[in-house]
């Protein structure tokens, strides 16, 4: 398995095993004060 990051944007990929290669998005972040909420996720991180 191998995953490659863009460096400028919230895409990457993961390849696997059986030929498979799958484009992805990381999700958005809403900063509000200290904390960020994944958008669609209902978790908040606290930093």
């Amino acid at each position: 398995r191998a995953v490659g990051f863009h460096p400028r944007t919230d895409v990457f990929a993961v390849g696997s095993n059986s030929q498979i290669l799958k484009i992805c998005s990381l999700p958005r972040t809403q900063y509000t004060g200290n904390h960020a909420e994944l958008m669609g996720t209902g978790l908040s991180h606290v930093y």
